[in-house]
């Protein structure tokens, strides 16, 4: 079986569907499990839906999809007052426009019936655990919506008498799993870079500090993840090591993973696409 595992990391995930663009529009690459986190979460729940032999609709259909993005389509100023409301809010934005988003394209009943395996990551902040949400879960597309709110600026999300955030806090690759459901080859595709070059505004707003800290601290969960991953792959396999394959860009995309300008998604995407057909080896 092979595996696709989509990181984290906001509007970055455009550079996510670039690379798809190539690997299952122009490869048509087939997997059978999908593990995503964040808006990895989003973007496996998306290509699920479509069953085998159907790859370079499911690109196209998910490059569409963000070729029509925007900021406006993610989150907004909560009404009269804005980013006041955060004091007594439970976030910064109000991202019901994102919750709209996923439920308008994701149908968990298509899912079901492409007979692809899905789970999405996330964590609840009444318990503080991590938890992993499959396809066969009927609150499943609740936990993709909240895998993919970013803590303190989007809303989260209530279910199963618990709110829930982005998963990214805890894990931002879902590679183990991706090992423990017995796929023989893991595409990993990460929207960080290995090494990051240092650049940020001199006088940031609270805002933009918080969204710059989640997203460096994201960096070193990602590396926690490749490295925990190498280990239990080593440890589990039986002389037979799974072959994990780790795309990520050379540079880091942006510097607000929330700024859903179109002009950058769409340079991020195709950025992705030149990445993938430079980097990807079937």
């Amino acid at each position: 079986m092979k595996a696709l595992v989509l990181s984290g990391g906001g509007v970055k995930g455009a550079h996510s569907v670039g690379m798809l663009r190539h690997i299952l529009g122009e490869l048509k690459v087939k997997y059978d499990i999908y593990c995503g986190v964040s808006v990895g979460a989003i973007n496996c729940a998306f290509l699920a839906q479509y069953p085998t032999g159907a790859e370079e609709e499911a690109s196209a259909k998910l490059t569409e999809l963000w070729n029509n993005l925007s900021t406006k389509d993610v989150y907004k100023r909560w009404f009269p007052f804005g980013r006041f409301h955060g004091i007594w809010n439970s976030s910064i934005y109000d991202s019901s426009p994102l919750s709209d988003l996923v439920r308008k394209h994701i149908d968990l009943s298509k899912i079901r019936a492409s007979e692809k395996h899905v789970t999405v990551g996330t964590v609840s902040i009444t318990s503080g655990k991590y938890t992993i949400f499959d396809q066969l879960s009927d609150y499943f597309i609740d936990a993709v919506v909240a895998s993919a709110s970013f803590p303190g600026m989007l809303t989260p999300v209530s279910f199963l008498g618990q709110l829930w955030t982005d998963g990214g806090i805890k894990e931002q690759s879902s590679i183990m799993k991706a090992i423990q459901f017995g796929a023989h080859t893991i595409d990993v595709v990460i929207t960080s870079p290995q090494t990051r070059i240092n650049h940020f505004l001199e006088k940031p707003n609270s805002a933009q500090v918080l969204k710059r800290s989640f997203d460096l601290a994201t960096d070193k969960i990602t590396s926690n993840d490749i490295e925990k991953s190498d280990f239990y792959n080593k440890m589990v396999s039986d002389g037979k090591p799974v072959h994990i394959n780790v795309l990520r860009p050379d540079y880091n995309l942006t510097e607000d993973v929330l700024d859903f300008d179109p002009v950058k998604i769409k340079e991020m995407m195709e950025k992705g696409y030149v990445d993938a057909k430079h980097k990807y080896i079937m």
